[in-house]
């Protein structure tokens, strides 16, 4: 994957919902960041941005690490947690999540005996996130799920799944 120099993406954080849950007598301040996020391409020309792994740091109730597997060019992150040899149980989120929405159920899991992977599609947590709005097809998450399983080779598997 090559680094796009050029084009770097400058975002704002603006907490606006923070500030609209507020109640109107805190003293709450809000704070506005400036991020800059690379734009990076993979081999085959598709731009995307990667969230700085600094994000995700000291996150409650997280202590898994995440593995990666490579599609198509892309990272697709996912955490794992159980003996190594258990059952599978393969935890998908719906759309806006990630994987982090299945950090309650992880441990249980785990303790009963079962090997948890939780994934993170393409767009979103930890997996990179294209710039192109067509990298997000159903049909598009479909096949990479596919090819994550293939890869992971993972056969028996116990799904639950949110949303899509």
């Amino acid at each position: 994957m090559e680094r796009n120099s050029s084009s770097l993406i400058i975002l704002s954080f603006l907490f606006i919902f923070f500030a609209s849950s507020c109640n109107k007598d805190d003293e709450t301040v809000i704070d506005t960041q400036e991020v800059t996020i690379d734009t990076l391409t993979t081999g085959d020309g598709l731009e995307f941005v990667r969230t700085p792994a600094a994000n995700f740091d000291d996150l409650l109730d997280w202590p898994y690490s995440y593995q990666y597997v490579e599609i198509d060019g892309l990272r697709q992150a996912y955490a794992e947690t159980g003996p190594a040899d258990g059952e599978v149980i393969l935890l998908l989120h719906g759309q806006p999540s990630w994987s982090y929405l299945y950090r309650k159920m992880m441990p249980i899991l785990a303790e009963a005996g079962y090997r948890v992977i939780a994934m993170d599609h393409l767009g979103f947590g930890r997996s990179d996130k294209p710039l192109d709005i067509s990298a997000y097809s159903y049909l598009g998450h479909y096949g990479r799920l596919e090819q994550f399983i293939e890869q992971l080779n993972l056969s028996d598997i116990h799904l639950f799944a949110q949303d899509w």
